[in-house]
């Protein structure tokens, strides 16, 4: 029977922020630290893009009402885990209980990369905006692992440094088991 986990390591990984996915490479975030990994099979790399944005992959919170797309690395095998989840709240949303298990490969450092593209951005940005209206949050974009509201024209950053945060509003924060009202 073959590994679905890909050699993956619990006991070794490390939690990252996930950046986007796009043209086969993702940006990792540890311990606030920029790296690019190329994803080695372009069907990992599909599927990761089309989970992108849609609340389906597990989140962690980095400030009290924002959180933020994660994963576990096991850099010693080179594999990825990122935790799928449901789609409803990223209030503690409970995970499915599975993962998708992608093996990737550093690259050379986080040169700007030939293959970025700010209409991939855009695509998971739209995405996470309908997601994020739908399960009555704030969507943030910004810079970096932990980004807040700034405009592009103050980050002077390439697309693959782009990340994207979800914000509960205090409303739901306060009531846990509040629903968003339809439509918002």
């Amino acid at each position: 029977m073959p590994d679905h986990t890909k050699g993956f390591n619990a006991g070794r990984a490390e939690e990252v922020a996930l950046g986007i996915a796009m043209s086969g490479h993702v940006r990792l975030w540890r311990g606030g630290e920029p790296s690019l990994w190329k994803i080695r099979d372009m069907s990992d790399s599909d599927e990761l893009e089309r989970l992108q944005g849609t609340g389906a992959i597990s989140t962690n919170r980095f400030d009290r009402a924002h959180h933020r797309e994660s994963a576990s690395l096991d850099i010693a095998n080179q594999v990825l885990c990122v935790g799928k989840t449901l789609a409803s709240s990223h209030r503690g949303g409970p995970t499915i209980g599975h993962g998708i298990f992608i093996k990737v490969s550093p690259t050379n450092g986080t040169k700007k990369h030939p293959y970025h593209s700010w209409e991939s951005v855009e695509d998971v940005i739209i995405r996470a905006a309908a997601g994020a209206q739908a399960r009555g949050e704030v969507l943030v974009v910004g810079k970096g692992p932990d980004p807040r509201a700034a405009g592009p024209s103050e980050w002077g950053v390439e697309p693959f440094d782009v990340g994207i945060a979800f914000v509960v509003p205090i409303e739901l924060l306060a009531s846990p088991t509040s629903q968003a009202p339809a439509g918002q």
